[in-house]
């Protein structure tokens, strides 16, 4: 029902893509019909995680990036006057819920608590 592909190297240095891929198990007659009626996938690629891999003295280590306004280069501020931090995670989630509201009831349920 989901996909979401992660930037290469998200889980360290392994350097290999990683796909979330979500689903849950129907019984057959309900997946014929989610069939018959063109059942869409949700389907989102993240590229931004809210860090940068840097290295110093052959140590890594991750340093939160902020989304900076294109005109003054200062970083954009929530209404807390928080930093806020360039990543997609929050989005993809939000994007996922909305798609979740015009499913069918037991996956509302599952991921929604409906």
């Amino acid at each position: 029902m989901a996909i979401i592909d992660l930037p290469e190297n998200i889980f360290a240095e392994t350097g290999v893509n990683t796909t979330v891929i979500v689903g849950y198990k129907l019984e057959t007659s309900k997946l014929d019909k989610l069939i018959k009626d063109d059942y869409k996938v949700f389907c989102r690629e993240v590229k931004n995680v809210g860090y940068i891999k840097k290295t110093s003295k052959r140590n890594v280590f991750f340093e939160t990036k902020y989304i900076l306004d294109d005109v003054t280069f200062e970083t954009v501020t929530n209404e807390e006057g928080e930093s806020v931090t360039d990543e997609d995670f929050s989005k993809i989630i939000s994007e996922f819920k909305d798609w979740c509201l015009f499913q069918e009831n037991p996956l509302k349920k599952i991921f929604l608590g409906k």
